[in-house]
């Protein structure tokens, strides 16, 4: 037999195996519904494994050549033993082989078409990978480093901020690279930040990479099973629910990070397929899984069962009609004959009586009364713990859907509400919800108003992005500095902390001010510039020239290049200007 029609009957073989995998696939996967979530990721793992071995299997038996082996192997036994499950290429008909060849055209003209979509996520995915990405900052290595520690991970890792990116994402499985978007470092608070970090760590770990890719191409090559796809939407599932366990395992708080995938979702788009994001799956029913709540982890979508069952019953009738003639069907009795009596001493009481020949009408049989009505229940509407009804009565009206479920996955509460109400804010829902994201407590509004600041919601959101802390505000107005909101935020964003301000008043500027200290963080100066100026000759340098050495990198190498031109006894401000104008290199 050529391979055009071993492939065929393959194509046309694999319908019933493969409903009969995919069915036990379900059965498990209904079993193991209390178990963990690797049990069922290694039970789906399995059944895409055993789908792809047994369409290979059989299309290698069916090719093989007659009289190949007169005694088989173990191996070509259990071959055997499939093959008697259905018709072999034997009983069919010449008319029914012509058709395999379209067969073959169209099966490949699918695999083409889904291996040019792969490899399109493939290029996107290395644009991704390779355009608009920058090291992470140093404080998010460390973090890494801490979590890879902890996870037990060897290989290097590469965490970079993406401008392209829209949500967290690894791509890459000998050097993988995680991806950060620019605006998720500022839409997330740094715990939250972290555990979508140990969400990705966790892929890494757990080698998701290669196997999306063996999955992708099983996939490719079975795409006309319906089967196929419940299986890897099945495997896709409860690969992010693994790394969802182990990333609450790693930080400890599954509230925190329910929080940070609820924040996720409005970042949430469809990615490349070689990007494994940590928004992949059902995001509303892992958020609940988190936090505990009871979620369906079973794909409803479960109609390919009594489509691939009428499939497979087609497909093996047309095989066997060549073989197995189709009986006439019984003629139907004539109308005049009555039907047969009821054997003798067999009586069912609940059997109908036949009507009487002699035309009598039977008496009618007593109807049952009618059960009572059972009352009506509440409406839903009156119960006390209506969502919508508390928040019409805190002031919010007319919600529309995304609303209410943001004020629900917050913890939005009407008590939350009447707190931030009672502390001279009027709120709206995003920020309520802003609030409730980064951990804005009435006890932290206080904590500021207990020193005099009255602060705006966006300060305080900002606050706790950046995680201003009141002791440290305390402790740099206590060395005599007149702090903002603003300025607090900066010093925070560019660490400048008193033990930095201390430093700075060690080596001699105890006049520095905070915008100075801060143009200190900002150009990286370090007090080690103050000796090696003096060591060029430039005795007490200010604030100011310690800035400029720094933008122009005013250094020992270029001052002795400009006195081996014969300048000497050149002011500071010369050396910059030659430095400036590029005159001297």
């Amino acid at each position: 037999m050529n391979w055009t029609e071993a492939l065929g009957l393959t194509l046309l073989h694999f319908l019933w195996q493969g409903l009969v995998i995919g069915l036990v696939a379900a059965l498990v996967n209904k079993a193991l519904k209390q178990s963990s979530a690797n049990a069922r990721y290694l039970a789906s793992c399995g059944a895409m494994t055993l789908m792809g071995l047994v369409a290979v299997a059989t299309f290698l038996w069916i090719a093989r050549p007659v009289g190949a082996s007169a005694t088989p192997s173990p191996i070509e036994a259990a071959k055997i033993m499939v093959n008697v499950a259905f018709a072999t290429s034997a009983g069919v008909s010449e008319s029914w082989t012509r058709l395999l060849p379209w067969l073959d055209f169209l099966w490949f003209a699918g695999v083409c078409a889904l291996a040019v979509r792969s490899a399109l996520s493939w290029l996107a995915a290395m644009r991704l990978k390779n355009t608009g990405v920058t090291a992470a900052p140093d404080e998010w290595q460390q973090r890494a480093a801490r979590l890879m520690q902890r996870l037990a991970i060897a290989k290097p890792v590469r965490l970079c901020e993406s401008a392209l990116a829209e949500v967290p994402s690894v791509i890459g499985w000998l050097k993988p690279v995680i991806l950060i978007p620019a605006g998720t470092l500022a839409g997330l608070s740094p715990d939250q930040l972290e555990t979508i970090l140990a969400h990705e760590l966790a892929h890494i770990r757990r080698h998701d990479y290669l196997v999306n890719l063996l999955q992708t191409a099983i996939e490719t090559l079975l795409f006309y099973h319906p089967a196929i796809w419940w299986v890897g939407s099945r495997i896709r599932a409860e690969r992010e629910n693994c790394c969802d366990d182990l990333a609450v395992e790693v930080c400890g708080d599954a509230f925190l990070y329910a929080r940070a995938l609820a924040n996720l979702e409005q970042l949430r788009q469809t990615g490349p397929r070689f990007a494994l994001a940590a928004t992949d799956g059902g995001l509303l029913s892992r958020i609940a899984r988190v936090l505990g709540r009871r979620a369906d982890s079973t794909d409803s979508r479960s109609y390919w069962l009594p489509v691939l069952l009428m499939i497979a019953l087609a497909t093996a009738g047309l095989v066997a009609q060549q073989r197995v003639p189709t009986p006439p069907p019984p003629p139907p009795p004539p109308a005049d004959v009555p039907a047969p009596p009821a054997p003798p001493n067999v009586q069912a009481p609940s059997a109908p009586h036949p009507p009487d020949p002699s035309g009598v009408d039977a008496p009618e049989p007593v109807e049952a009364p009618e059960p009572p009505e059972a009352p009506e229940p509440p409406p839903q509407s009156a119960s006390k713990d209506d969502f919508i009804e508390t928040m019409e009565r805190a002031g919010f009206k007319g919600l529309s859907v995304d609303q209410l479920v943001a004020l629900k996955i917050h913890g939005v509460t009407p008590e939350f509400i009447q707190q931030t109400k009672a502390m001279g804010l009027n709120l709206s829902i995003d920020q309520l919800t802003a609030f409730r994201i980064h951990g804005v407590t009435p006890e932290y509004m206080n904590e500021w108003k207990s020193r005099g600041w009255t602060l705006t919601p966006d300060q305080l959101t900002a606050f706790r992005i950046h995680r201003v802390t009141a002791p440290a505000i305390d402790q740099m107005k206590a060395m005599g500095f007149t702090v903002s909101p603003d300025e607090a935020v900066n010093m925070r964003i560019h660490n400048v902390t008193p033990e930095f301000v201390k430093t700075w008043r060690d080596a001699g500027y105890k006049d520095a001010k905070l915008d100075d200290l801060l143009n200190f963080r900002i150009h990286d100066v370090q007090p080690s510039m103050i000796q090696e100026l003096k060591s060029l000759g430039f005795a007490n340098p200010t604030i100011d020239q310690l800035v400029q050495a720094r933008i122009f990198d005013i250094t020992p190498k270029f001052v002795d290049a400009v006195r081996k031109r014969g300048f000497k006894d050149l002011t500071y401000d010369q050396v910059i200007q030659l430095k400036q104008m590029d005159i001297i290199r």
